[in-house]
């Protein structure tokens, strides 16, 4: 928040030429770290021990056990370290699913979606926009199989939440032009589902995530025109969740933010100031 009030008030002064007016409210400043020796989280990813999708995975091929002794052992050294050995692990668990599936274990699918996300975000964390573009597209396309045979609200609500990171994986690997493509699947597929009462809340919060992502990659190619345009739907879509205050206002301050940026981009700078001011505020 501290941040976002802090760029808010230097666009002022870039729109205005002189300092923001008002004094801004205390707000206290958000605080980011990473663990000594946690390893397996990077940004927004997380992922698990690999071991255990390589022993998800024994008794399905005709393996007696799960030897990763060798591998625990070399647990030490950097993070980069640790994560490359994270990395050969994952390696091994995704041939052993490849192997398993083949063998027609079809129950298998949702675990190993599960794992190629985690290994999604652990190419990430190494740097590798490519090898997480891979998985992260596999994952949309067994997804897709698992429903077609197995049609369920949370099926599809996970391969909206899959489509919608492939999608800002895409962007994150320069191809953002392409990831409108996941974006546009994932918000029709939420707006034709009829969740009911109990699932209300939790649809509103994927159609907000993906038309958020979808509105900052618009503002960030300059296409602001559009971006404001789903900025809006994503404003429309909030004021509908039932979200704890704090959360609204964290959520609602970042989407004003780029929408500031994207009104400032189209020369609407009466409306970007009057945004940014009630950001601030």
């Amino acid at each position: 928040m501290e941040v976002i009030s802090r760029k808010l008030c230097d666009l002022y002064i870039t729109l205005i030429g002189k300092p923001y007016p008002r004094e801004k409210p205390d707000i206290i400043q958000d605080v980011s770290c990473q663990a000594d020796g946690d390893w397996r989280s990077f940004q927004d990813f997380n992922w698990s021990d690999p071991c255990y999708w390589l022993k998800k995975t024994a008794a399905y091929i005709g393996a007696t056990g799960v030897s990763v002794d060798q591998w625990l052992k070399e647990y030490t050294g950097s993070v980069e370290a640790l994560r490359l050995i994270d990395m050969e692990i994952f390696e091994r668990a995704k041939k052993r699913f490849e192997a398993a599936l083949e063998l027609g274990h079809l129950e298998l699918r949702s675990d190993y979606i599960d794992m190629l996300y985690e290994k999604a975000g652990l190419h990430h964390a190494l740097d590798d926009p490519a090898g997480a573009v891979r998985e992260s597209t596999e994952a949309v396309r067994v997804m897709r199989e698992l429903i077609a045979s197995s049609a369920s609200l949370d099926n599809t609500l996970k391969l909206c939440h899959l489509l919608n990171d492939n999608a800002k994986t895409l962007v994150k690997a320069g191809r953002a032009y392409e990831s409108f493509t996941s974006f546009d699947l994932a918000a029709q597929l939420l707006k034709n589902i009829k969740p009911g009462i109990k699932y209300k809340n939790e649809v509103l919060k994927r159609q907000f995530a993906v038309y958020y992502s979808k509105a900052v990659t618009l503002n960030n190619i300059r296409e602001c025109n559009k971006a404001i345009k789903v900025f809006n739907e994503a404003e429309r879509v909030l004021a509908q969740i039932d979200f704890p205050a704090d959360t609204r206002k964290e959520k609602s301050c970042l989407l004003n933010y780029y929408k500031t940026i994207s009104l400032t981009e189209i020369d609407r700078f009466n409306q970007a100031i009057a945004l940014g001011d009630q950001t601030i505020k």
